[in-house]
């Protein structure tokens, strides 16, 4: 499990240079970005979508992802943990 944003940054950077692509969908959560502002929710306010924001990194997943890919995915993030 990541715990943090130097993790998932970190991890990710490895993913990027071993070809695995990866994305941060929620770099900051709902209610911290611009178009929700008026809805008067501050950092804090939501603690668990804020860890999530911080340590959520999205794999390659898709119907036409073949058995090599997803061992590379996994290969690679074994790597970067041990």
């Amino acid at each position: 499990t990541l715990k943090n944003k130097e993790q998932r940054d970190g991890l990710q950077a490895y993913l990027k240079d071993k070809g695995v692509p990866s994305m941060i969908y929620y770099p900051k959560p709902m209610h911290e970005q611009t178009a929700y502002q008026d809805l008067g929710y501050k950092k804090g306010s939501s603690p668990v979508a804020e860890m999530l924001s911080a340590c959520v990194l999205s794999l390659p997943i898709h119907p036409y992802i073949i058995d090599d890919e997803i061992n590379q995915v996994v290969d690679s993030i074994n790597y970067f943990i041990k």
